[in-house]
């Protein structure tokens, strides 16, 4: 939720806000608020695109039939199991050192999909996710006050501590394996940052288009033990899960913690699609062995089995 120079949002808004402008103003924040903002073109919104570049991942050019092959719109060239026999999951597996990196004095990003000054044309979205990054702050630093719309966005910190506020007086700070969601509605400003001094704060930050423009923002935030995550997927934002974060999108965020050797399975609709992201640890995915950083985008499948490989953490989006 990071971002650009904050939009209007009223005097008490920024009245509110004003304390957490001591922190250091950070060059590139602008593109949080850039991936979401509405622009006008034959007299309806369209979110507006980040400003084209030559697409990389990791200071790399990216080859061209890779670059096609992660297009969400188009189904990635066959590919086979090391054993050479055929892969029976539809997965688009895009390795970490592939990911796109950014790198400041008080930040180190991983952007999976076009944001800010990096653009991909055949790296926008996947269905309805629109952003995940993987960041590191500095101590004592942050995003300042910028401005979002119509966006769901869920940060979950893996390391740290992460601090909130918000123009409608939301604050909070969530720590490891905390989760916060920040439903932008009509219209939020809001700033985030490393309250520690001397420790960094890590975390993913998901963005997700919504159903429906025009509602009221929300804010809410839980924890999630790993002891309720230890050997399953647990719904934590979206789905039918107990105490899970509602989102205003038909898509639900399971988060799952396994041992070596335990496997997990999902049922999913051939019609729908899914994202699987390692944190740690690592898992197989149709004979294809998914390490820390990994991801993998897979439509047309009715169900998923992974098999952790050695003591794993995963995120795992279902989406439309």
């Amino acid at each position: 939720m990071h971002g650009a120079r904050p939009r209007a949002g009223g005097r008490a808004g920024q009245r509110d806000l004003s304390r957490l402008r001591a922190h250091r103003p950070q060059p590139g924040s602008r593109g949080r608020a850039q991936a979401d903002r509405p622009v006008r073109h034959a007299g309806r919104q369209t979110p507006a695109r980040p400003r084209r570049t030559r697409g990389r991942r990791g200071g790399r050019p990216v080859p061209r039939e890779r670059r096609r092959a992660l297009d969400h719109g188009r189904r990635a060239p066959s590919r086979r199991r090391p054993d050479g026999g055929a892969l029976t999951v539809a997965a688009r597996v895009v390795r970490a050192r592939e990911r796109y990196h950014h790198q400041t004095s008080w930040l180190s990003t991983y952007w999976h999909f076009s944001f800010d000054h990096y653009h991909d044309p055949a790296n926008v979205a996947f269905g309805p996710l629109r952003v995940f990054n993987d960041d590191t702050v500095a101590p004592g630093t942050g995003f300042p006050p910028h401005s979002h719309a119509d966006m769901e966005i869920v940060s979950y910190v893996l390391s740290g501590t992460l601090e909130h506020r918000d123009s409608a007086g939301h604050r909070g700070r969530i720590g490891p394996g905390e989760l916060q969601l920040m439903s932008a509605g009509t219209g939020i400003t809001h700033a985030e940052s490393n309250p520690s001094p001397t420790e960094a704060v890590h975390f993913l930050q998901v963005w997700i288009l919504p159903r429906h423009r025009g509602r009221p923002p929300r804010w809410e935030q839980r924890a999630v033990r790993r002891a309720d995550r230890a050997g399953r997927l647990l719904p934590v934002v979206g789905g039918a899960g107990a105490g899970a974060l509602a989102i205003d999108q038909d898509a639900t965020f399971l988060l799952g913690a396994l041992a070596a050797g335990e496997k997990v399975a999902h049922p999913l609709d051939p019609a729908r699609r899914a994202y699987l992201f390692v944190i740690e640890g690592g898992v197989r995915l149709d004979g294809d062995e998914l390490l820390a950083g990994d991801q993998a985008r897979i439509d047309g499948v009715r169900g998923l089995e992974l098999a952790a490989t050695q003591g794993t953490e995963l995120l795992l989006l279902d989406l439309p």
